[in-house]
Order: C-alpha cells, then sequence, then structure tokens
C-alpha cells in the first residue's frame, strides 16, 4: 500500500531528503536503529534499518536522535517507513 505523503507533509513544511540517524524506542524497551527520512510540522517519517518493516501502526514511540527526541503514535507502517505523528506541542530539539 502507498501512502500519500503529501496529506502529512506539505511542501513549504516538510524537509525533504533529510537523513538523520536515530533510534526507534518501542513500549517493550526495544530500540530499532534507523534514519529519520522527512520532518514535517508535527509528524517524522521514520526508516528502521532493516529489510523489513512490520506493521506497528497505533503504537506509542520515541524517535531519539542526536540533539533532541521525537515521542509520538506510529501513524502509518508502510514500506517507507513508519509515519509518527508527535504527541506534544512541539518536538523537542
Amino acid at each position: 500500500m502507498a501512502l500519500n505523503f503529501r496529506k502529512f507533509f506539505k511542501r513549504s513544511d516538510a524537509i525533504d531528503d533529510c537523513r538523520v540517524a536515530a533510534w526507534l524506542h518501542l513500549p517493550d524497551d526495544m530500540a530499532l536503529p534507523g534514519m529519520i527520512m522527512k520532518i514535517g510540522s508535527g509528524v517524522v517519517l521514520f526508516r528502521e534499518a532493516s529489510q523489513f518493516v512490520l506493521a506497528r501502526d497505533g503504537v506509542v514511540v520515541k524517535i531519539v536522535f542526536e540533539g533532541g527526541e521525537v515521542e509520538g503514535v506510529i501513524e502509518r507502517s508502510s514500506p517507507q517507513g513508519y509515519l509518527v505523528k508527535a504527541t506534544a506541542e512541539r518536538m523537542a530539539a
């Protein structure tokens, strides 16, 4: 299933083609290495560093990267990665 990221990433708000090394922390104390692929207004596209992306819709996660972190909920899972909607008013930096 292909996602329409335009719904989540407005052209003026999105930072395209960014690659930031990060870790996705799951509730069961599991951390997945990967990269932040896109950042938008209150949303982040995270791609884990594995061949497959599992369906984890609705899971509360924390994305940790050098200089900050984002807490949120996985809105959608796709082959492109996890679309995480931030739960805080602003993303921590």
